[in-house]
Parts: structure tokens; C-alpha cells; sequence
């Protein structure tokens, strides 16, 4: 009798053992991909964008600079007629030319970038959208960082704002 109620004890003894000592796994949660919320989306530009300033070379412009518009095009510019897929490019400060606006340029947003297209499908301008992840509907906020033509202020800096 001593022998079985010992090993009653001994049985019962490594049943509480291993089923305390055991803890459930936490249960497997996949994870989200991260939701981007504010980025530019072709509909957010549906409109007309308004120059309101320009840094270039470690000095801001917010409007037309005689000098600056001697040697380069588009030191101001504005976005016009805005659809997803179309924009008008207009510069009341171009290269002493007066005022400049161009017909409609196809446009995609790339790698936080504003890629603009002439009628053929040819890459003629592009900007790198520096508030892409920040974009508040109201501000658009480009560094000019490619043209097919020359004289615009590369590396530029310019700010839009929503008409």
C-alpha cells in the first residue's frame, strides 16, 4: 500500500510539473503591411497649384527675380488645369520671354517622383516630390531635378499651393 501511494504521489507529482510548467505560445499574428496615409495621389492634385516660392542656390524667390529670369526659364511656374492624368505648365517668368504656357503634358507619380510627358510619351520634366509622405492637400513641396531642355534651376526647391 505504501508502494502505490507513493507512486500515486510520484504520478501526481510530475502530472502538476508538466502542466504548469508549460505555457501556452502566444498565437502567431501576421504582420500588417504599413498603410500609407498621406501620400500624393494623382487625385490630390486635381486643380489648379500656384507658385509661392523658389530656393535655388542658397537664396528664396517668391516671385519673378529680373536677374534669375536672365539666365534661367521657369524660375516661377504654376500647375494648371489639373486633371489624374493631365496638367498645363504656365510661367509668367520665363527666361525674359514673358509669359509661357504649355498644351497638356501627361503625368505620373513615380518613387515620390512627378514625372511629366510630352504627347509622345517622352520624358521632358522631373521633380522629386519632397512632401510625399507628409502631403497636407494644400502644400506641394518639388525639387526641379530634371529637364530635357536646359536653363532651369536644377536642384531648385519650389512650393505649390493649392488655388
Amino acid at each position: 500500500m505504501k508502494k502505490l501511494n507513493l507512486f500515486l504521489v510520484l504520478v501526481l507529482g510530475l502530472v502538476l510539473t508538466v502542466f504548469t510548467s508549460c505555457e501556452k505560445d502566444d498565437p502567431i499574428i501576421p504582420e500588417k503591411e504599413p498603410v500609407e496615409e498621406n501620400v500624393v495621389e494623382p487625385s490630390d492634385l486635381v486643380g489648379d497649384w500656384g507658385f509661392t516660392s523658389l530656393e535655388f542656390e542658397g537664396e528664396t524667390y517668391y516671385g519673378c527675380d529680373p536677374y534669375l529670369n536672365q539666365d534661367y526659364f521657369l524660375v516661377t511656374f504654376e500647375f494648371l488645369d489639373v486633371t489624374e492624368t493631365t496638367l498645363k505648365m504656365y510661367s509668367n517668368c520665363h527666361n525674359g520671354e514673358g509669359p509661357w504656357k504649355s498644351g497638356d503634358f501627361n503625368y505620373l507619380i513615380e518613387n515620390e517622383n512627378l514625372l511629366i510627358k510630352n504627347y509622345h510619351g517622352d520624358l521632358t520634366t522631373e521633380f522629386k516630390i519632397l512632401n510625399f509622405r507628409e502631403f497636407d492637400g494644400k502644400t506641394l513641396k518639388l525639387e526641379f531635378t530634371w529637364d530635357i531642355g536646359s536653363n532651369v534651376p536644377i536642384n531648385g526647391i519650389y512650393v505649390l499651393t493649392k488655388k
